[in-house]
């Protein structure tokens, strides 16, 4: 595994010594790369995405893109329907396709699919971040882990993190968001 690739793609955002330990805690860790289906991708972020996933699994990671079809439902052009948001998000993997993506070594989650799957697991955590961190708080989040700056979170949304029971990093850069686990998330 190349420590240079995550750190060519994450750029001076990360802490290396943190991204060495968690490398070294694991010689095949998973790259959770979170994407929100949208009707009109920017072809940068068609590029840009791509490229990153490419280097990645040319380096020998394992990459796995986590479709957050819920967060999409609150974009008002496209609606709350999740059969076709999920339509979007197929064309959106279209457009990976066309510009080079190695689609046959990248798993597709949809995060649809995970709320259905942990219902019972994960209403219990939504009712906990709800009662420990306030409205404002959860949408600066959102907005951070969507946005297209440069950011490291692993301790800006403490109350969110402390459930994941995983050495992980949360980065974001330009149109890529890069979740890293040492373990995978069940689905």
């Amino acid at each position: 595994m190349s420590f240079d690739v995550l750190r060519n793609i994450l750029g001076k955002c990360i802490n290396e010594d943190e991204l060495q330990l968690l490398l070294n805690k694991n010689t095949a860790p998973i790259c959770y790369v979170w994407f929100v289906p949208s009707p009109s991708m920017h072809i940068t972020q068609g590029i840009t995405k791509t490229i990153y996933v490419n280097e990645m699994l040319k380096a020998g990671y394992t990459v796995k893109i986590l479709i957050a079809d819920w967060f999409a439902q609150t974009d008002h052009n496209i609606g709350t329907d999740l059969n076709k948001i999920r339509t979007i998000g197929y064309y959106n993997i279209e457009v990976w396709k066309a510009v080079g993506m190695d689609l046959d070594r990248v798993e597709f989650i949809w995060l649809s699919d995970v709320m259905n799957c942990h219902a019972a697991n994960i209403w219990p955590l939504v009712m906990d971040i709800g009662q420990k961190n306030t409205l404002s708080g959860i949408k600066r989040y959102l907005l951070m882990i969507t946005s297209n700056s440069l950011c490291l979170f692993t301790s800006s949304f403490p109350n969110v993190l402390k459930h994941f029971s995983l050495d992980h990093f949360i980065i974001s850069k330009q149109s890529v968001t890069l979740f890293l686990f040492t373990k995978q998330v069940q689905q």
